[in-house]
């Protein structure tokens, strides 16, 4: 008799498998099948920034960017303007800034993308996950 699971090698009276301890189905029983884990996928949101020309307050041009694993820009805000004086990024006092990415939230919701709890650093860089289209 082998195991049903890992197809290890037993004695024919075993109820457990010496290899991988899953027990094994009684004669006329079927073995359940394990369900198969899904495959996901995984993007993060990232501001990036193009454009830094010289201002008396160091104004920079940026996007918020959903980033794949793999380096895929799967979705990009319009470009806006931080001001020199917010060193960590927009602030998330601003609605101007909460509106971007609520939409970007949204934009990638409609294509299957889930927000995942909490998030980086910085109070918009998220992650999202998504089951994997094949």
């Amino acid at each position: 008799m082998y195991c049903v699971y890992c197809g290890h090698e037993l004695p024919d009276d075993s109820v457990f498998c010496s290899a991988c301890g899953k027990r094994q189905p009684a004669a006329g029983e079927t073995a359940a099948k394990e369900p198969e884990k899904e495959v996901v996928e995984h993007c993060r949101l990232e501001l990036v920034e193009e454009e830094s020309g010289w201002s008396l307050f160091g104004n920079t041009r940026n996007r918020f960017k959903a980033i794949t694993d793999n380096g895929e820009i799967i979705y990009q805000s319009e470009r806006f303007k931080v001001s020199g004086f917010s060193y960590d990024g927009p602030e998330q006092t601003s609605k101007k800034y909460r509106d971007l990415v609520d939409k970007v939230v949204l934009e990638l919701a409609v294509d299957g993308w889930k927000k995942l709890p909490g998030c980086r650093r910085r109070w918009f860089e998220l992650d999202f996950e998504r089951k994997r289209k094949d």
